[in-house]
């Protein structure tokens, strides 16, 4: 309440913020978002109108005026007195694209300033580690975002599937140590990794997969049988 707040995001998350911070009676809310309004997909998403329901709440009309688009934070210091300096830096779109298909921009020499705040939250989007590296395995296939590839889990009622919820194979070790210890292991995969957005759906996920997962791992069979999961995955663990 009668504070100042800084949001940083542009997504679903960014959302729960605002809402947030203007129930409990916010003085001013601004949002940093260094992609633009144009991509930024909690205003734009034909889906999620929520961002704009939340602007006629506030009886915004303009974005601008309190969307910072073009502005990344570099950095967040907290100081004694308890609010917080953020350094800002502008910046533009510079015509290319990284490997997920997402835009690339550049920071503007000569554009860094700094944006005093009482609250500063992080409303960041996730970006999963490389799961080959992260685990010294063999064979994760990827989505476009990095989340890993996996056969779906239907829900309970058998009404589509639960997302980001899921089979992604069975991993063996490496010749090396194959002798030794001949052994394997299933390997689901549930929450960010494996693509949801929200913490409610990642907590579903994650119920569901256990309850796949207890079933596989007692009665292998099972995972084709019943769940229709492609078993003929591998993967090599470089142990």
């Amino acid at each position: 309440k009668d504070k100042d707040v800084v949001i940083i995001g542009g997504g679903a998350t960014l959302v729960d913020c605002i809402t947030g911070a203007n129930d409990q009676k916010a003085k001013n809310i601004r949002i940093l978002y260094y992609k633009g309004l144009e991509v930024m997909p909690a205003y734009n998403a034909e889906s999620k109108k929520d961002m704009r329901n939340a602007m006629e709440e506030m009886g915004i009309k303009n974005p601008e005026e309190f969307i910072l688009d073009f502005t990344l934070a570099k950095d967040i210091n907290q100081r004694p007195d308890g609010t917080f300096v953020i350094t800002a830096v502008k910046t533009e779109y510079n015509g290319e694209f990284d490997e997920w298909g997402g835009p690339k921009f550049n920071e503007i020499p000569g554009s860094e300033h700094e944006i005093i705040t009482d609250v500063c939250m992080n409303a960041v989007g996730f970006n999963p580690e490389n799961p080959g590296t992260l685990f010294n395995v063999d064979g994760f296939q990827l989505n476009q975002g990095g989340t890993l590839k996996h056969h779906p889990i239907p829900s309970r009622n058998k009404k589509g599937a639960v997302k980001g919820a899921g089979y992604v194979g069975t991993v063996y070790l490496s010749d090396e140590f194959k002798d030794a210890h001949n052994c394997s292991a299933q390997v689901y995969v549930a929450g960010d990794m494996g693509g949801t957005d929200l913490a409610v759906y990642a907590m579903n996920a994650g119920i569901r997969t256990m309850e796949v997962a207890h079933d596989g791992i007692r009665y292998p069979e099972r995972l084709k049988q019943k769940w229709g999961a492609d078993t003929d995955i591998t993967l090599t663990a470089n142990l």
